[in-house]
């Protein structure tokens, strides 16, 4: 499992003080992209070949982050299937590990130049099953 600590900025909270939705999104992205990166297989998706593209993403809310707050933002690797892999994601409170959030992501791999979704590479799926829980 991957993990990274994101620390809730004045900027991130919405007018009920707390985090706004939208902003659980940058963090889980921030965890996606750091873990592509640990594993080697994130790719700048400007340039020709192949990478990711996020297909689906689906958060639970469980309680209110709110300014100040440090989080711990895990992911972690579901399901894979030929063309497209499952990514967890669980968002806690540092300071008495509160669940704040758990969502799940649906990763397509994508071959930039036709535009259309390809198989996994043989070597990124190695790679993709050591991430997996």
């Amino acid at each position: 499992m991957y993990s990274i600590r994101v620390l809730v900025r004045f900027a991130d909270m919405d007018a009920l003080a707390h985090v706004n939705n939208a902003i659980y999104h940058t963090f889980l992205e921030e965890a996606r992209i750091g873990l592509m990166n640990s594993l080697g297989i994130f790719r700048d998706p400007g340039k020709p070949g192949i990478a990711w593209i996020l297909a689906r993403t689906e958060i639970d809310f469980r309680s209110p982050a709110v300014y100040g707050d440090a989080l711990a933002v895990t992911a972690r690797v579901g399901e894979l299937r030929n063309r497209s892999f499952d990514m967890f994601h669980r968002i806690t409170r540092e300071r008495d590990n509160q669940l704040m959030a758990e969502a799940r992501a649906v990763l397509v791999c994508l071959d930039y130049a036709s535009n259309k979704s390809v198989q996994i590479p043989e070597t990124w799926r190695e790679k993709l099953g050591t991430a997996a829980a």
